[in-house]
């Protein structure tokens, strides 16, 4: 209990039939002078605890009776951090429910709450069966394996269950009962009479958070033909079908917890969907809708007031003011936004607009829930805070009259804990709240955050994307990484901080703890000044290295940033995680920004994707093309040619540990994923018998060994009929022609086709490479004569087809860089060594007078109005860098190689993958067709060439 604030005589009464809707109460008073006598009468035990913790409103009454009913009639409030008596958080927020933590109720809690009168409701987070238990999960499964889901490749919303299965819905509706049965507890005190008498205590419901944990996702076939897959909605209005119908015989309310925050993001490997915000993830209303209008009247909705949990002073909820239901509103006081309770840090202006909107929204007879935050300091007592206490007071007092005058709020507590110096300590925590959104938004340090959410260039980038000021119209602009953009995030910061010491010069006589947390905040926004500053300069010098510019001043900058950091954040809270690694990170990029990324950190970063996937069905995260690379039965030819590179770039930088990972990721080819090793006689399929041939010059893997050169051999093998020549996958070739071009020395794999150059090259040189044996080699450089014969153009350059007359830059790029690949194998004493020079020679002083000011080369190279291509500029960069290498071209190509490089490295995502790489592309007689080819991010097509780029610089 609180303190009363004057002397009087004071009694509490039970009292049915009181004026009042919900649970308040009524004071009585009699007498006068120091005869006084306050009588609190009430129909709930709670209230006189309500009463208690506002004695000074009931006791300096101008008149009587008091009356004191709440705007609403539930006041929820989650204690699973609780570290402080049950009965102090009921007085300090005037709730009337309890959350208990997550799973099975605890049983100290779930009595504490009996003897307060306070309902309890049991937490379920997720719909991920496997977490709720996973023993009882996978026991479940074996005995239903068709329950079992899939869920999509690289899903931060799992799929562990078929909600398209009957036995799901059964396992729910058991699981959910689980939880919610009565908890058996040895009897209170008061109750014992007889020995090892006991007594049953139940929950009133159960809280049900659908997301993160998220388990209902799943993508099999049943899911799509019925309409699950996908569909927000739908496996929404599932969940909350089930458990409804598990809690409605037992006579207890759901209450779901709905979400529709944030847009959809890189987490990691995993992409979250964040449904609720358009796209592939729906809007509010086509998720939750459903749910809502098919669910009765024994389960809630609560809806949170924000629309992003991660961002400080977040927009107004996108669903609460449209949804069907509106039972709950939800509020995270500190939690995710704040973060730490032990910097001083107001949200109440931001609690008044959200509680009045929410008034207006919200009927009576509902609801308002507070999650009271998170506390990381040891001994921290939330409820003690002389600084933080005025964030639960404002709540509180709000969720119970939404008209309160807010700075009569101010002044209460202030008076309440700092007596004559209220208007000092007011001034401070009003100016705290401005300090807080921007030393704490995910611009800034972001580590004290309950997820320590921003601790890496890529991290915060994604959470950019996450957070309103990314995707609400009016955050673009502010997202624009100009150098006006750079001055508005300090300027931000440094207005701030003046106001923060403008108020803090009234503090001058507060306490040593008082002024260390003061300053503790004022030292965040000096280090998330630096921070932030020097994150846009980055964004500003990478948007200058896409097109080939730079700015040392920017750059010096940055390093005056990180000296600022450094000095400064050895002043933060000492719960905080040092700022210094995330600001090194920034530092070291925009320094590599200057002459690209060192190759072997740019060739490990790509392997590590490639291994994060399938090389059957290559998709890995931030992949984003019209479909994936492979289909659970071949390996794609420029997956392939990914692999073999990434082999080759772990092997030259000396990272055995990654060579191992690769070289283990074929083993399956040798048993149940033989089908990679295709027998069709295609050029395009043959070539996977290059990653093989690699493993053998690496490892002398006499496996790996044979199967290679059955490949490279059958190439060159006659023609004969019966045999497999991939006519399920490709084009048709009359046998009559295949024979002719074997007859002449020809691969029977002929086509004319620019891209076959680097396919027959690629296998027949490591062939060539692992035997010694000539004939490989020379093998190639004849095919490759005949295409230097047949297929170019006067200036050197390539048509995509003869009945294409178009410059098609990946087209050219393959063409390039075998002939660059054989002449690198090729003896000097061979015939076609000559003219393959003289081609390639040819082919760079073309493709040299190309290239853009940017360092990249066009889709169509020899049209300035197409777009930029990375593909082809890694393929032409490649050649470039590969014939300095072996002394056929001079010093100006190693300068461009270098430069297409870097233009290059600065494009690569968080996750490693190059965007702009045009789709596969047939030949066509058309301009438009080329021009306005698809591109992808992420494409193997794009990745491979990065990737041989990185081993000759390696």
């Amino acid at each position: 209990m609180f303190d009363l604030l004057i002397a009087a005589t004071v009694s509490y009464q039970i009292t049915a039939g009181l004026p009042l809707r919900h649970d308040g109460y009524v004071v009585e008073r009699t007498g006068a002078g120091e005869e006084v006598e306050f009588v609190v009468k009430a129909a709930t035990k709670r209230a006189f605890l309500y009463a208690d913790y506002e004695s000074n409103r009931w006791m300096k009454a101008e008149s009587y009776p008091f009356v004191r009913d709440p705007h609403f009639k539930m006041r929820a409030l989650n204690v699973s951090r609780t570290r402080e008596p049950l009965a102090n958080w009921i007085a300090a927020t005037g709730a009337n429910a309890v959350y208990l933590k997550r799973g099975r109720p605890d049983a100290k809690l779930l009595r504490e709450c009996a003897e307060l009168d306070v309902p309890a409701y049991a937490f379920i987070y997720g719909c991920d069966a496997a977490k709720w238990n996973r023993r009882r999960y996978d026991e479940f499964i074996a005995a239903h394996p068709s329950a079992k889901g899939v869920t999509p490749p690289n899903s931060w919303e799992k799929g562990t269950m078929c909600p398209c299965d009957p036995a799901t819905r059964e396992f729910f509706i058991e699981a959910v009962r689980e939880i919610a049965k009565e908890v058996e507890l040895p009897a209170p005190p008061q109750t014992v009479g007889a020995a090892g008498r006991r007594t049953s205590l139940g929950v009133a419901g159960v809280v049900a958070c659908l997301w993160d944990d998220y388990g209902l996702n799943c993508v099999c076939d049943r899911c799509r033909k019925s309409g699950f897959r996908g569909n927000w909605g739908r496996q929404v209005a599932f969940a909350v079908g089930a458990w409804e119908e598990a809690l409605k015989p037992l006579g207890k309310t759901l209450i779901v917890r709905t979400w529709a925050s944030g847009a959809s993001h890189w987490l990691g490997a995993e992409w979250v969907h964040a449904p609720g915000y358009g796209g592939e993830s729906g809007d509010p209303l086509s998720v939750w809708g459903e749910a809502m209008k098919r669910a009765g009247k024994g389960v809630l909705f609560q809806t949170k007031v924000y629309n992003a949990d991660c961002q400080p002073d977040p927009p107004f909820s996108a669903l609460l003011p449209v949804a069907p239901r509106r039972d709950i509103a939800e509020w995270q006081i500190t939690g995710q936004t704040v973060g730490l309770q032990c910097l001083p840090a107001s949200v109440v202006d931001q609690t008044a607009r959200q509680m009045r909107r929410v008034a207006g929204l919200v009927p009576p007879d509902g609801g308002v829930m507070l999650y009271a935050g998170t506390y990381k300091r040891d001994g921290y007592a939330a409820l003690s805070d002389e600084l933080n206490t005025v964030n639960y007071h404002v709540w509180r007092q709000l969720s119970w009259n939404p008209k309160d005058d807010v700075e009569s709020l101010w002044r209460e507590w202030g008076e309440r804990w700092h007596g004559a110096d209220a208007d000092a300590y007011i001034a401070a925590m009003k100016a705290s709240e401005k300090a807080s959104v921007v030393a704490f938004s995910p611009l800034g340090l972001g580590a004290p955050t309950e997820s320590f959410f921003a601790n890496s260039v890529d991290r915060r980038e994604s959470l950019l994307r996450y957070t309103n000021r990314f995707f609400l119209p009016e955050g673009k602009v502010a997202l624009e990484p100009t150098l006006e953009n750079v001055a508005h995030v300090t300027a931000e910061k440094d207005a701030a901080i003046a106001e923060l010491d403008k108020a803090l010069s009234g503090l001058r006589g507060a306490s040593a703890a008082v002024a260390e947390r003061f300053a503790w905040l004022r030292a965040q926004l000096v280090v998330t000044r630096a921070l932030d500053g020097a994150l846009w300069r980055y964004f500003y010098l990478r948007e200058l290295a896409k097109e080939g510019k730079e700015d040392a001043k920017v750059l010096a900058e940055i390093d005056a940033d990180f000296e600022t950091v450094r000095r400064h954040g050895k002043e933060l809270c000492p719960t905080l995680k040092s700022p210094v690694p995330q600001m090194r990170d920034t530092r070291d990029r925009a320094h590599a920004l200057f002459d690209g990324p060192r190759p072997a950190d740019v060739a490990a970063k790509l392997s590590r994707l490639f291994l994060s996937t399938e090389p059957d069905l290559y998709r890995p995260a931030g992949y984003r093309a019209p479909k994936a690379y492979g289909n659970r039965e071949l390996v794609h030819y420029s997956v392939v040619s990914l692999w073999v590179n990434a082999l080759e770039c772990a092997h030259a930088a000396g990272d055995k540990a990654l060579e191992k990972r690769l070289v283990a990721a074929f083993e399956p080819a040798y048993g149940e994923k033989k089908g990679w090793m295709n027998d069709y006689r295609h050029v395009d399929l043959s070539i996977v018998g290059a990653i093989s041939l690699e493993i053998a010059i690496l490892t002398g893997d006499e496996r790996a060994k044979e199967l290679g050169l059955r490949y490279a051999d059958r190439q060159w093998e006659e023609p004969r009929e019966g045999m497999d020549w991939g006519e399920r996958w490709y084009d048709a070739i009359p046998l009559a022609e295949r024979h002719a071009w074997w007859e002449k020395g020809y691969s029977p794999e002929t086509r004319l086709w620019l891209d076959d150059m680097y396919m027959i090259t690629l296998l027949q040189s490591q062939a060539y490479r692992l035997t010694g044996e000539r004939k490989y080699i020379e093998r190639a450089a004849k095919e490759m004569c005949l295409y230097l014969e047949r297929l170019p153009r006067p200036d050197g350059l390539f048509n995509h087809a003869p009945e294409a007359p178009f410059v098609w830059g990946r087209g050219n790029g393959w063409l390039a860089a075998a002939m660059a690949m054989n002449l690198k194998y090729l003896p000097a004493d061979s015939e076609w060594r000559a003219p393959i020079l003289a081609g390639y020679r040819r082919m760079m002083s073309a493709l040299l007078g190309w290239q853009r000011p940017n360092g990249l080369w066009g889709q169509l190279v020899n049209d300035p109005e197409s777009y930029d291509e990375t593909s082809a500029t890694a393929m032409f960069a490649y050649a470039f860098a590969e014939g300095v290498r072996a002394g056929v071209l001079g010093g100006e190509y190693l300068a461009a190689a270098k430069k297409a490089y870097r233009a290059l490295a600065v494009r690569l995502d968080m996750h490693g993958n190059l965007p702009d790489v045009c789709v596969g592309t047939g030949w066509k007689n058309d301009r438009h067709h080329y021009l306005t080819r698809p591109k992808a991010n992420g494409d193997p097509h794009g990745q491979a060439p990065l990737l041989w780029l990185c081993s000759v610089f390696l």
